[in-house]
């Protein structure tokens, strides 16, 4: 009876995410223009070969070559990034698009793996590895329909975790710059890396970095390479501004209140967030020996400010969290755990996923987006977090038995 439930788990989580991608790609070709980014990725990356400013508005260029234009947005990410995708862009948009998704939910789906395998405490069993396929679903869900590339960075981030958790830094160093060149806030989980590890892993993704950003001169005229790389600092400087109305952040929860936050303010407020994860992380690590247990607390705590205090979070940014609470989902039901734990815990992965998305209908969306069911998801998730790290402290008769080495856990 056991091994038919362990089957079953391991199937169903399979047929899901086979039907899926399946659906996603036939969805791709028969409507590549609609519901996607990839709009933006693959004349961005044409843009690069052309010469042109990829950092402009995309209908621009559209307007120009007198092709009418579906998308008013911005390309956000590095000059690599659209050189990386030039296999896609080359192809006519209706076998680019699936492909693109295809390939871009294996590298999150990979990243998924390496993790269960690798970087979470325990090795997971085949049933608790195909639980964790689908737990990150909920969150996942808008990155996977609209081929975001946070499915890439995410993939690339776990890997470079797992490696650090593998002692790999070499390799640890090269995934955490391939996530930094696809989007820029993986730079804070590398300095918080550095900061923690600076002899292993600082001068190392370093290297990494410098030579992600050295290869474009290999694909362009010097002058444009320096051009596009201006352009791209001139965007990120300008990019919570243009996106503003769909921030969120715990910014987001403050215009709730009628107490919306300043850009200054909210400056202010990511650093010092970003201050406290740093003294956390340091804290850990002190107490702790350097463990799987230790870099998926650091991932965490990483994942947790970017859906708070994260400069440009937005709906699909939630995804980043996806790893970490089916992580400590299922580890609340693999051991003693309150129900208060696991209903804190169910409850943030709702608030952070489904009600974000049509599967209750677009009135049950709007208002969850009105009401900031996100960033609410994400100060429930923090809240477990705290509860534990007090929950790992000592008691006082523990401290007179003079126990000192206690192991943070993310579950009772």
């Amino acid at each position: 009876m056991a091994f038919g439930i362990k089957r079953n788990w391991i199937t169903v989580a399979l047929s899901i995410w086979g039907g899926l991608m399946a659906g996603v790609a036939i969805h791709g070709a028969l409507h590549p223009d609609s519901h996607t980014v990839y709009n933006i990725y693959a004349p961005s990356s044409r843009n690069w070969w052309a010469g042109r400013d990829l950092y402009a508005p995309i209908i621009k260029h559209w307007q120009e070559a007198g092709v009418p234009a579906a998308t008013t947005d911005y390309f956000r990410y590095s000059p690599l990034f659209a050189i990386f995708l030039t296999p896609f862009a080359v192809l006519p948009d209706f076998l680019g698009n699936p492909m693109w998704k295809l390939f871009n939910c294996g590298g999150f789906l990979f990243g998924i793996w390496s993790a269960g395998r690798w970087l979470f405490p325990i090795r997971m069993s085949p049933t608790q590895m195909a639980l964790l396929f689908l737990l990150v679903l909920p969150t996942a869900m808008t990155s996977i329909y609209n081929g975001q590339a946070n499915l890439l960075m995410v993939g690339a981030l776990l890997l470079g975790a797992t490696a650090a958790a593998s002692d790999r830094w070499n390799a640890a160093a090269v995934w955490l710059a391939a996530a930094t060149l696809i989007k820029g806030y993986p730079l804070a989980f590398a300095l918080l890396m550095g900061t923690l590890f600076p002899k292993r892993f600082l001068l190392r993704f370093t290297v990494a970095l410098g030579l992600g950003l050295l290869l474009p001169f290999l694909a362009q005229w010097p002058c444009v390479v320096l051009a596009q790389y201006a352009s791209w600092l001139d965007h990120i400087r300008d990019s919570t501004g243009l996106m503003r109305e769909r921030l969120r952040s715990i910014a987001n929860v403050f215009q709730i209140l009628s107490s919306p936050l300043s850009s200054q303010t909210y400056a202010w407020t990511e650093m010092m967030a970003g201050g406290v994860v740093l003294g956390w992380s340091f804290l850990h690590v002190r107490r702790t020996a350097e463990s799987r247990d230790s870099f998926t607390w650091l991932f965490s705590l990483f994942a947790t400010w970017v859906i708070l205090f994260g400069p440009a979070t937005e709906s699909c940014t939630y995804v980043i969290i996806s790893p970490v609470i089916a992580w400590c989902l299922i580890d609340s039901f693999r051991r003693p755990a309150s129900w208060g734990t696991r209903c804190l815990l169910i409850i943030s992965l709702i608030l952070m996923g489904p009600l974000s998305t049509d599967l209750f209908g677009s009135p049950v969306r709007i208002w969850a987006h009105r009401y900031g069911c996100q960033p609410f998801g994400g100060l429930l998730f923090l809240v477990h977090l705290v509860t534990k790290t007090v929950q790992s402290f000592p008691s006082k008769n523990q401290r007179k038995a003079g126990v000192g080495d206690f192991r943070f856990s993310m579950v009772e």
